[in-house]
């Protein structure tokens, strides 16, 4: 499915300021389906580790 996907959003050709098309986008998903750590178990992580139990630091690292 993430074949299909990629392979319309480079079909679309809609680039960025850098030339890179939306395919781009589902990177993060591929290294989920190969069994990388989800998003949210990310987080999780680091909650539990570099932020030692604090929240506020998700609002810097996960601001686009």
């Amino acid at each position: 499915v993430l074949a299909i996907a990629r392979d319309g959003l480079r079909a679309r050709a809609v680039r960025s300021d850098t030339g890179a098309d939306e395919s781009a986008y589902l990177d993060p998903l591929d290294a989920i389906a190969a069994g990388g750590p989800t998003q949210a178990e990310h987080w999780l992580s680091r909650f539990s580790t570099a932020w030692d139990g604090d929240v506020r630091p998700i609002f810097t690292e996960a601001a686009v």
